[in-house]
């Protein structure tokens, strides 16, 4: 492989790595609103879910009620998106240019020729 080569390979592989927490992508993870949320059956009984007129999922094996987000829930979620993700691509924005400089200035620490193994004996 020559220097070409590994320059590229060097900086494909430090791009992928510092490009891992992506600001955007975290914030849709967290705001999910096709979720439910979890509540173990011995903090809300079946009746209190019914008298409130949710819907939910039993899970008996797990002890668990998974409860449908009701439509504020899913406004606070939808509201966060709309006015967080204008700021976080900004963020991934500076995250990828500080990466590439990063890859930059590492691929021109990187001789011009790799050293070549001696000879035995020689």
């Amino acid at each position: 492989m020559n220097i070409i080569n590994y320059k590229i390979f060097l900086l494909i592989l430090v791009t992928v790595l510092l490009l891992q927490s992506c600001a955007t992508n975290e914030l849709w993870q967290r705001t999910k609103v096709e979720e439910y949320v979890q509540v173990s059956m011995q903090d809300i009984s079946e009746a209190e879910l019914k008298s409130k007129g949710v819907t939910y999922y039993k899970d008996d094996t797990f002890e668990l009620f998974f409860i449908e987000y009701n439509s504020i829930g899913k406004l606070d979620n939808y509201s966060l998106r709309i006015l967080l993700t204008p700021l976080s691509v900004p963020v991934d924005v500076v995250t990828a240019a500080g990466s590439t400089l990063v890859v930059i200035a590492i691929g021109s620490f990187v001789p011009s020729e790799l050293p070549r193994p001696s000879k035995l004996g020689s």
